[in-house]
């Protein structure tokens, strides 16, 4: 069984027509599945739009937090109450199409517990990029990731990770990190493990609507990596 997670905060307006999307390509599959939004305390109509699909879809459920306490606490919510032995996440602005999904579930494997996308690796296509701040500001963070914790890996943050059941609990059980630093932690957690790690290049496209503030999260992310590479994580 597969189960999809999807962390949501404020996304009344782009989460329905990603869940509608998200409805019509595992229809077409034969595969057992679960999709899971979990709401991060949202102030909008979140929970609203997504139980108003839930009649038509019994796949679809949606966990209420109640309280925003950031993406990570939102993913290790739904790992938790997963029920899958693949378990994934995904944004809710699929920015990583669906298509990309799949291939990624299919590279899971004894030796590779968990499979990452990649917007770095060579093969990637961005089609539509963040702006030019963003991505500079994800190229430092990247290699600061690679000189501290994970050489390998070039691309910790892109929002569409698979995990089997057991690397997800490995990677999510007792997670300390809950915003944005969380993908590090996890993927530290994995390699500490013994659990393999396949990066593996995936077509992107922003889409703007963003809940980043660029100066404050990046400093809190920084914060986050050295809480991780000395052990407070």
């Amino acid at each position: 069984m597969l189960s999809i997670i999807i962390p949501a905060y404020n996304e009344a307006y782009r989460l329905p027509a990603s869940l509608r999307r998200m409805h019509e390509h595992y229809a077409r599959t034969a595969g057992e599945y679960e999709v899971i939004v979990v709401d991060d305390g949202s102030s909008d109509d979140t929970v609203a739009a997504v139980t108003a699909l839930q009649q038509d879809w019994p796949n679809l459920r949606v966990v209420a937090a109640g309280v925003n306490r950031g993406k990570g606490a939102a993913i290790q919510r739904g790992m938790s109450e997963a029920k899958g032995d693949v378990r994934a996440f995904v944004d809710a602005d699929l920015s990583t199409p669906l298509e990309d999904l799949d291939m990624l579930i299919g590279k899971l494997s004894e030796e590779h517990g968990v499979v990452i996308a990649s917007r770095a690796l060579k093969g990637s296509a961005v089609t539509v990029h963040q702006p030019w701040y963003r991505e500079v500001m994800g190229r430092t963070y990247n290699l600061l990731v690679r000189l501290l914790l994970l050489p390998d890996l070039h691309d910790t943050q892109c929002g569409c990770k698979v995990f089997t059941a057991k690397a997800a609990q490995v990677c999510f059980d007792n997670l300390t990190i809950y915003r944005w630093g969380f993908d590090v932690e996890s993927l530290v957690r994995a390699r500490r493990a013994g659990i393999g790690i396949l990066e593996v290049p995936v077509h992107w496209a922003h889409v703007e609507a963003s809940h980043v503030n660029s100066l404050k999260d990046s400093l809190e992310t920084f914060i986050d990596l050295l809480r991780v590479r000395f052990g407070k994580g």
